[in-house]
């Protein structure tokens, strides 16, 4: 499927298992999510990899109590930016750190931002902006921007989300909206492919080179950026394929299964998608033909698959995934090195 717009519906032991395919309309987005409500302790994915020019916007209410944080994260341990409001001292801290490694390298303290913050306007609000330059960060604290530039720790094009914290037991949340840069075309790191729906018998199926020295590589169908139908994690460092479901914000149970030697082997590879009844079929081979599946496995219902709109790819500098072909047999390539 790599050189046309066919999709082949193939079932060598003749089980019957392809029994329909509907082709819906897709079509590339380019229009802004917005500003969204933040869930707070959850991980509010990034739907594609941050990049030059790019820029969060956070908003909240200023409270007395224990400290409270917001951070863009890669993983669960490396923060790229931690904002830390603490009222207790009167200073918010900025670092940044790998491997929850506490102080990093940044470890500012800083009073008169925290005044600017928590004094600016008589009703508490404060905003937050973060502006993403080629070498480094710029903040901005109610529309004041902080004269030092804040270096990235690790490549800004491998943060994964962005998370909100708040004192344990606090009855009362001081973040209250984030804005997050909007999707860019296909096959950008985390590149949005938005679509009609999907049916019963619908195949989706993509291409892309195994990249053994890398931790993760994913595919994301999705409803919005808290609402995961299906998500496809590859780890060749931990040596697993994930299968996973989020559900209003929330992670579901982990479906692992170990990588194949013969799909670590793989340069191209491909994964087919089988849209059905209770769960998706999800077939990894080595061709596009799927004439030599590696690896088969199925993902329950856990969400209505027909709210799935989007598809997003999590890649790895943009030099995993070269081909997305949909179910009406339109296919969208990249050349890559």
């Amino acid at each position: 499927m790599r050189e046309g717009r066919n999709v082949v519906l193939k079932d060598d032991e003749d089980l019957g298992r392809w029994k329909k395919l509907r082709i819906p309309e897709p079509r590339v987005t380019q229009e802004s999510k917005g500003s969204s409500d933040v869930k707070l302790g959850e991980e509010m994915i990034l739907e594609q990899a941050l990049a030059v020019g790019d820029s969060i916007d956070v908003w909240g209410k200023y409270q007395e109590g224990d400290k409270y944080s917001f951070n863009i994260m890669r993983g669960k341990g490396d923060y790229l930016l931690h904002f830390d409001i603490r009222p207790g001292s009167r200073t918010i801290c900025l670092d940044s750190t790998i491997d929850t490694e506490w102080p990093g390298p940044l470890n500012l303290h800083l009073e008169d931002l925290f005044e600017q913050l928590a004094s600016a306007h008589p009703n508490g609000d404060f905003h937050i902006k973060i502006e993403f330059e080629e070498d480094n960060m710029n903040l901005f604290v109610n529309d004041m921007k902080f004269e030092k530039q804040i270096p990235y720790i690790f490549d800004l094009g491998a943060a994964t989300h962005v998370i909100c914290f708040v004192p344990p037991g606090s009855s009362q949340s001081p973040w209250k909206k984030i804005s997050l840069p909007k999707p860019r075309q296909i096959f950008q790191s985390f590149g949005t492919y938005e679509f009609e729906s999907f049916s019963i018998g619908d195949v989706i199926n993509f291409t892309g080179h195994f990249r053994k020295d890398v931790d993760a590589f994913a595919i994301n169908i999705m409803e919005d950026s808290t609402n995961l139908q299906l998500h496809i994690s590859i780890r060749p460092q931990a040596g697993v394929v994930v299968l996973n479901t989020m559900v209003n914000g929330g992670w579901g149970q982990e479906i692992r299964a170990p990588i194949p030697d013969s799909l670590a082997a793989c340069d191209l590879f491909d994964i087919f998608v089988l849209v059905e009844e209770n769960s998706f079929g999800i077939e990894f081979s080595k061709d596009e033909e799927n004439e030599n599946v590696l690896l088969d496995m199925r993902m329950p219902h856990r969400a209505d698959f027909t709210k799935a709109r989007f598809i997003c790819f999590r890649d790895v500098k943009d030099n995993v995934w070269t081909e997305l072909n949909m179910p009406d047999g339109t296919s969208y390539t990249r050349e890559i090195s």
